[in-house]
């Protein structure tokens, strides 16, 4: 039996022209969302995060289906969202599937649709935009629809207090959760050794054509910046970001345009998706963390107990030399940052 809660979130991209100044510094033409949790917040208080939260049973009732048939969407609309299942054979057995997407009922959307409008409704309840489009039509970038004053403040406290309300707003404002946008990117499971909570993250990447108004809630997070993902970089030694987020800016800071980020997210989605799950390898100076790609990932894991293999007679350095093959791992730095190594 699983002892974690799923959960999906969204890495919001949005263009964003640079002026002169800005574009001797930086070639980047968007920005990504972080949101900085409340420190009193009962999981990773103070860390940047991406928007997105737990998924709940209303994000797969079956009435979302009546929504969509309004807008000429039938269950054949859906398939695009469906995973390509054909390259399993290409698969090390070293590498974890995602049980994220198994369905939970016979009663319940299919997961590829219901943890997509877990993300949308997250993302709207945390910083007011919503991932939403009311035209019937279908578009790799992400639509948004804007809600603004006191109607959207109490949208997002109804949707805040009953994840039900994000249905009937919708139906309310005669939209739909824009789930083509949303290009499926990894999945992360907390590991055992943090303790405490535990979540099966799905992230979806959405790419929108501009930077749209945002308000967070102030009982979830303290602060939400717009930046580019070399930026955010270079900050996280000045805050706090949780290892899946650092990875993944470091992963987007290799692409600089927004389309090419948008082609890289839909070719990725068509794909097979590993299940993230850190291995701690315990050193004489410190801690690597693997993972699925490299090496030394271990061929068997178990997500319910701590894995951890110790290295006490190695430092960082000689077990990085005596590494033969592949590498995906992650080490600590300083007081916030991780080093990425990827070879």
């Amino acid at each position: 039996m699983k002892n974690w809660r799923d959960a999906a979130s969204i890495i919001l991209a949005a263009h964003y022209k640079n002026n002169l100044s800005q574009q001797l510094k930086t070639n980047y033409d968007f920005k990504l969302l972080c949101l900085k949790r409340h420190k009193d917040s009962s999981f990773m208080p103070g860390n940047y995060v991406f928007p997105g939260g737990v998924v709940e049973p209303a994000d797969a009732d079956f009435k979302w289906k009546s929504l969509y048939k309004k807008f000429g969407f039938n269950d054949n609309h859906f398939l695009s969202l469906l995973p390509n299942n054909n390259n399993n054979s290409t698969a090390s057995s070293s590498k974890l599937k995602p049980i994220i997407f198994e369905a939970q009922s016979p009663n319940e959307l299919p997961r590829e649709v219901s943890l997509r409008i877990t993300a949308i409704r997250e993302t709207f309840e945390e910083c007011g935009i919503l991932i939403a489009a009311s035209n019937g039509k279908n578009s790799a970038h992400a639509q948004h629809y804007t809600i603004t004053g006191k109607k959207l403040v109490d949208w997002q406290k109804k949707v805040h207090a009953n994840a039900a309300e994000f249905y009937e707003m919708c139906e309310s404002l005669q939209c739909y959760p824009d789930l083509w946008s949303l290009h499926a990117w990894s999945n992360w499971l907390t590991p055992v050794f943090l303790g405490g909570k535990r979540f099966n993250s799905i992230f979806f990447i959405a790419c929108l054509q501009s930077i749209p108004d945002a308000q967070f809630d102030p009982k979830e997070m303290e602060a939400l910046i717009w930046d580019t993902s070399k930026e955010l970089v270079d900050k996280s030694e000045e805050f706090k970001l949780a290892p899946p987020q650092q990875y993944q800016i470091n992963e987007i800071s290799k692409i600089h345009q927004l389309n090419d980020l948008l082609n890289e997210a839909i070719a990725r989605n068509k794909k097979d998706m590993l299940l993230y799950y850190p291995i701690r390898i315990i050193l004489l100076d410190g801690i690597i963390y693997l993972f699925p790609g490299d090496a030394m990932y271990p061929k068997e894991v178990h997500l319910s107990e701590v894995n951890d293999i110790v290295k006490n007679n190695l430092t960082i350095q000689e077990f990085h030399d005596q590494s033969v093959g592949p590498k995906n791992r992650m080490f600590r730095k300083g007081k916030n940052a991780l080093i990425i190594v990827l070879e």
